[in-house]
């Protein structure tokens, strides 16, 4: 049974005398919470398990501070983009535990400016990102939050510069990095496309029919 359906159901029985309309507000806010407890849950799990938890916070952080921002794909209901979420971020963390114990101090300032020239790319093509029922139309709008996307990975790349010009924090650096690189994909056609969503780009949705 879909987690909204189960919501929707538990609303009904405690709200019985509520408006249809109100039932179905209290029911998504409902969905959305026990959607974060098990994406919560599924994130502790995974990265307890793998013992990542802290770089997996950062990544987290690094993400989804520029989503809030510059928007980006979801799946089709809140619990599964919850679970999808906190695997991607476990198994991000990993990466990080990996990449830290490859990477040297000389590459690291070659990769922090390419994912600074990559990252300024996709935001320049792609965001504000739009999806299905929430479409920005307003083009001023759209280009203050571009303008925001740019000036929080500049502040995001900064730190990272700062944390490898006067101390050692590798690890901390490359989850930074993987979490703005996860976002920038989050932002193009092709993971709309793998999440089965539709996309928009300079305002003109459309639909794609996946067999």
């Amino acid at each position: 049974m879909k987690l909204g359906l189960i919501s929707y159901k538990v609303i009904n029985k405690i709200f019985a005398n509520f408006k249809k309309e109100e039932k179905k507000i209290m029911a998504f806010g409902l969905e959305v919470l026990l959607s974060t407890l098990l994406s919560l849950l599924a994130f502790l799990c995974f990265s307890l398990l793998f013992k990542v938890t802290y770089s997996s916070l950062i990544v987290l952080f690094s993400a989804g501070s520029i989503k809030l921002i510059s928007g980006g794909v979801h799946a089709k209901t809140v619990s599964k983009c919850a679970l999808i979420g906190a695997i991607i971020f476990s198994l991000a963390g990993l990466v990080v535990e990996y990449l830290a114990a490859i990477i040297t101090y000389n590459s690291l300032i070659v990769i922090i400016f390419f994912v600074l020239f990559i990252s300024f790319l996709c935001i320049y093509l792609y965001a504000p990102a739009n999806i299905h029922g929430n479409i920005i139309k307003d083009n001023y709008k759209k280009m203050k939050l571009k303008k925001y996307s740019f000036f929080l990975v500049a502040i995001l790349i900064s730190t990272n510069l700062m944390l490898l010009f006067f101390s050692d924090y590798q690890k901390i650096i490359i989850a930074i990095l993987i979490g703005i690189l996860v976002q920038m994909f989050m932002l193009t056609p092709i993971a709309y496309y793998l999440f089965n969503r539709d996309y928009d780009l300079g305002g003109d949705c459309f639909e794609k029919n996946i067999s």
